[in-house]
């Protein structure tokens, strides 16, 4: 099987969603393209030393379960340097459904209740298996700009997270693609508690 370059082709994300004039955002990619299946990454862009700042400024400190229930401390801090930091990849049968159920567009913010969403995300509570990974990269976000208003992790949203996205029809591809893809590029937000 040869692998995919999923760092070949990051569109920003305000090349692929608009600001309505109500202040929605609304996601204008061909649908027709996404409603296939196979990998795809959010990720940082890193354009220039302002952006890179706004990133090492935010919040990357997280616990999350280790083995037996232990917490364990980490900082996200690795690919901090790269032009693109991978933040989460998965893999779909529909990239359009799952770019929606990631980004959740119009859900701002979830700040009120931020504490006790993060808590049971990454310490598997009933909460956590009820969103399971649908939102994992929205959790994430949300989890490194806690501390800016909505307005502002718009503006971060669109102007410095990136997506791409390779078809591949094959499950079983899929399947190990994902594996391979997470194991290279180390995106921060596929860490989760052990199990």
């Amino acid at each position: 099987m040869k692998h995919c370059k999923l760092n070949a082709n990051i569109v920003p994300l305000s090349n692929i969603i608009r600001v309505d004039r109500n202040g929605k955002l609304i996601c204008t990619y061909p649908s027709l393209i996404l409603k296939k299946p196979g990998l795809y990454c959010f990720w940082w862009i890193n354009k220039d030393d302002t952006v890179r700042e706004i990133l090492k400024s935010s919040n990357r400190e997280v616990t999350v379960l280790g083995t037996k229930g232990s917490p364990q401390n980490i900082t996200w801090d690795w690919n901090l340097s790269l032009e693109f930091v991978p933040l989460y990849i998965g893999k779909t049968t529909n990239l359009s459904q799952r770019m929606g159920q990631h980004l959740m567009l119009n859900t701002w913010s979830w700040y009120w209740y931020q504490n006790q969403f993060m808590k049971n995300f990454f310490k598997k509570t009933l909460l956590r298996r009820e969103k399971l990974t649908t939102c994992q990269f929205r959790c994430g976000f949300e989890h490194l700009f806690k501390y800016y208003g909505d307005p502002m992790k718009k503006e971060i949203l669109l102007n410095n997270i990136g997506f791409s996205y390779v078809i591949e029809k094959n499950f079983v591809n899929r399947f190990y693609e994902e594996d391979f893809q997470i194991g290279k590029h180390k995106p921060w937000f596929n860490i989760d508690s052990e199990r």
